[in-house]
């Protein structure tokens, strides 16, 4: 079971099913896994840099509050209840779920769920370094909402297009679409 199972611990086919089901709700198959297979790799190379570094005592994993797909679940459920509430006071909810860890720890854990549920990166900077490593600055502010992370991660564009530019040709369909960007739709009843 992918709840329990340790983050150092590779995935079977089972669990990777279980974990895109929860991050990305889509209800994948073992027929359709293989179109996640670019996020299931993103994934997979997370968990092992938690496990690397010139020394073991430089690995990240031992000193994360996080030590299961479990907890990591947990963490980013209550992010995504929490996602207009500031970090700080999302952070004490979280830390609740782990007795006695350091904010450190519970920082990288939520930086680390960020990074997998997401996929990005909250940290602007790689001079934040504290004993624990890189910590993430945006995790540190504490009026930061995570709303507001994922703004400032994804702004909106101001260039324009002009309309007679913006057309495609009435010929371009989604077969072209897929044939030739090798682009995958997923239709949906929405």
């Amino acid at each position: 079971m992918v709840g329990s199972l340790g983050l150092d611990k590779e995935l079977d086919q089972d669990e990777e099913i279980t974990i895109i089901d929860f991050l990305w709700r889509a209800n994948p198959s073992k027929h359709t896994l293989a179109r996640y297979e670019p996020y299931l790799a993103y994934y997979k190379k997370e968990m092992k840099s938690l496990q690397s570094g010139f020394y073991k005592e430089s690995f990240l994993l031992p000193r994360m509050a996080a030590q299961s797909y479990q907890d990591l679940r947990k963490i980013i459920s209550i992010l995504s209840d929490n996602r207009a509430s500031a970090l700080s006071d999302t952070r004490t909810t979280i830390k609740e779920l782990f007795p006695g860890q350091k904010d450190d720890a519970v920082n990288l854990s939520i930086h680390l769920a960020l990074k997998v549920w997401l996929t990005i990166d909250a940290h602007l900077s790689s001079s934040e370094v504290s004993g624990l490593g890189v910590m993430p600055k945006e995790l540190l502010a504490d009026a930061s909402s995570l709303t507001s992370l994922v703004g400032r991660s994804f702004p909106s564009t101001s260039a324009e297009v002009a309309p007679a530019e913006s057309w495609l040709d009435p010929h371009f369909t989604a077969y072209h679409l897929t044939r030739d960007c090798k682009i995958t739709i997923d239709w949906t009843h929405f």
